[in-house]
């Protein structure tokens, strides 16, 4: 067997955490009106599952002038934890709309934040007024 390298045995590790606590979410029919919003505290936990494939979920990168900046991450259920797809590298949202596009906190799935820095450096050079999702998560990737 290879001796394998610190950055692979790291990354081996956390991909077997995570497939210990990672499962396809419930559906359910959720009503976004406000007064069936729940109100979950962002401040202290940074990772949550939304709605959506098999298994996907939000990294809460920066808050900044009552804008959240997130990376949105997907995994197939039939495929290795440590094979992600970044359905959106840097998404601003507003806190009414990250609150309507959450399920529940998660205790795992970070990852190397290089695709979310990259795009949030995209979009602070950004002209004129930037594009604030205002919706949901999964309504503002898809347009």
């Amino acid at each position: 067997m290879k001796h394998l390298t610190g950055i692979t045995s790291i990354f081996l590790l956390i991909s077997a955490l995570a497939s210990e606590h990672f499962s396809a979410p419930k559906q359910k029919n959720q009503d976004t009106s406000p007064s069936k919003i729940e109100n979950f505290d962002f401040s202290k936990q940074k990772i949550w599952e939304i709605p959506g494939r098999p298994i996907t979920w939000i990294l809460i990168r920066e808050k900044k002038d009552d804008i959240f900046h997130i990376e949105v991450i997907f995994r197939s259920k039939s495929k290795p934890n440590w094979n992600i797809k970044r359905l959106c590298p840097h998404l601003a949202i507003t806190p009414i709309a990250l609150q309507k596009s959450v399920i529940r906190s998660l205790s795992e799935g970070d990852v190397y934040p290089e695709s979310f820095d990259s795009g949030y450096a995209t979009w602070k050079t950004l002209t004129g007024e930037k594009p604030v999702c205002q919706t949901t998560v999964m309504d503002c990737i898809k347009n």
